[in-house]
């Protein structure tokens, strides 16, 4: 079993951890570790953005060390990603290197300016070039992947964490692989939808889903007991994100006997599960209603994942995979907690989750909406883990209070009961 690394300023941590037997370079993750873990020892799988071409998750460690010391284990994980057709690689680099490089050419033409503004703009030319060409070799890096191959990834992780926990596993005692919550932002947060609300997807991998039972479009769920609307310890998820407009479906608190795990129709009971997701959270995730139109869009994002049929592209993201469970009756009503940033800053991406509240409504799926006042769509993530951000002053708290409230309360191993 590979022992954590100790540093005086990180958490404790499993670095660049494979999580398929043959790997690639971006099949790997890091565990952060809690120190002193919330009851039940929660797991938080964060699976990062970046338009399904670009980062990974050494840009997102800072999240994984926030969460740690908050006491929820944190695993950041990277996938492979799409590449740019190569026109659209050679047009951006061609104008990025004339655009800038050509600003010391046309002060050396002027005969006026002095030799130093000179050096500097052909510097600055020459840095351009370099850095133009970076941008093409890393989005063309994989050129042929597409979705759903990230999606793939995603699943293979939740699998790889939930063995790697039991018995004489490689994160043994690190975490409760039945209390898991998975977690995205902007393209992240799309795989994480499409991954953990398609239940047939999850059975095929071993992967359980605390879910309510589906109800059909117009039937109201069952009622929730008063005395179950809060937990037993600690503030509620509502109570923490009042001053983060908070837009609720349903978010009290329903009796443990009312969960259970999601299984397919015509599916029996299934074999006990080596992980289980308890909720779901998605950070600015995209509708493909709003990725229909424009050029720049198709170019950039969805011909590089996506293909090149756009007849294709719905059915890859969570609007009709949503839409096609609630008018079958079948959708799955996990814990779900949405976040976006200001709106008007969060690049249009809170309208992608206007799309998608009628369709959870309709599911009545036990969602919580957010907004993360004074932030934008990159600031939302990227400051998590600084104080007095919005990010650590807003997201961080409902996260923590999410994973309190729909988590299990306890972690031993030896009482741990099958979940019905």
């Amino acid at each position: 079993m590979a022992a954590p690394t100790t540093d005086p300023v990180l958490a404790r941590s499993v670095r660049d951890v494979a999580y398929v037997p043959t790997a690639r370079k971006r099949q790997l993750l890091d565990l952060f570790v809690a120190d002193s873990p919330l009851p039940g020892a929660p797991l938080v799988l964060f699976v990062h953005g970046g338009g399904w071409k670009r980062f990974s998750k050494q840009e997102h460690a800072h999240i994984g060390r926030a969460w740690a010391k908050l006491g929820i284990t944190t695993a950041v994980m990277s996938y492979r990603i799409s590449g740019l057709e190569e026109s659209t690689r050679l047009a951006i680099t061609a104008v990025w290197s004339l655009a800038i490089g050509s600003l010391g050419f046309l002060a050396d033409a002027t005969g006026a300016a002095p030799g130093w503004l000179v050096a500097s703009c052909i510097a600055v030319g020459a840095f351009s070039a370099i850095t133009g060409l970076r941008l093409y070799r890393q989005c063309g890096e994989e050129p042929r992947i597409r979705w759903p191959a990230h999606r793939e990834d995603v699943v293979s992780a939740l699998k790889f964490l939930g063995s790697a926990a039991q018995a004489g596993g490689q994160f043994e005692g690190f975490y409760n692989p039945r209390n898991v919550f998975v977690c995205g932002h902007s393209a992240g947060a799309h795989m994480t939808l499409m991954t953990c609300f398609d239940v047939p997807l999850l059975a095929k991998a071993g992967i359980g889903l605390m879910s309510l039972p589906p109800v059909s479009p117009g039937v109201s769920p069952p009622p929730v007991p008063a005395e179950s609307s809060r937990p037993a310890e600690g503030r509620t998820l509502k109570e923490v994100s009042s001053g983060a407009a908070a837009e609720d479906l349903h978010v009290d608190l329903v009796p443990e006997s009312e969960w259970s795990l999601a299984v397919p129709a015509g599916c029996g009971a299934p074999a006990k599960p080596g992980l289980v997701i308890r909720g779901v959270i998605a950070m600015s995730p995209p509708a493909v209603s709003a990725m229909m139109s424009g050029f720049m869009i198709h170019r950039m994002y969805m011909r590089p994942a996506f293909g090149f049929d756009p007849a294709q592209w719905p059915q890859a993201f969570p609007d009709a995979l949503l839409r096609t469970a609630v008018e079958e009756g079948r959708c799955p009503r996990p814990p779900l907690l949405l976040a976006t940033a200001d709106p008007g800053y969060d690049l249009g991406l809170e309208k992608h989750v206007d799309e998608l509240m009628p369709i959870l409504a309709a599911a009545k799926v036990p969602a919580t909406r957010i907004t993360i006042t004074g932030s934008n769509h990159f600031t939302e993530m990227t400051r998590i883990g600084v104080p007095g951000t919005p990010a650590e002053s807003i997201m961080t708290p409902a996260l923590v209070a999410f994973v309190e409230e729909h988590g299990v309360k306890r972690h031993t191993p030896a009482e741990d009961k099958e979940e019905s």
